[in-house]
């Protein structure tokens, strides 16, 4: 009976220490998984970055060119400025095009 007892003893220790391995494989797939999260996440934060940066250099590069970028203000939006400055005129005051043949 004590030699049963024994190797039920045994046998529990060497549970033990599997399930105890086991936390620890577990906690490592689950800290693995949460940095790779974190990793994907900053991949797209670089990405959006990168894709700002790069707007930010084509309206200045735009401005320069004596251009409008149309992130700034979009053509149907600009026009629709325009026309409302134009009604506002006097018959004296005129924009220096036609708003009509605009592109």
């Amino acid at each position: 009976m004590q030699e049963q007892i024994n190797t039920l003893k045994l046998l529990y220790d060497q549970l033990a220490i599997h399930v105890s391995e086991t936390f620890v494989d577990y906690d490592i797939t689950e800290a693995r998984s949460n940095i790779n999260s974190q990793i994907s996440l900053l991949t797209l934060l670089f990405q959006q970055l990168i894709f700002e940066t790069d707007t930010i250099c084509d309206i200045i590069m735009a401005a320069e060119g004596g251009i409008i970028h149309s992130s700034i203000i979009s053509v149907t939006e600009l026009r629709k400025q325009l026309k409302d400055i134009s009604l506002n005129l006097t018959r004296e005051q005129k924009l220096p095009f036609d708003l009509n043949i605009m592109n």
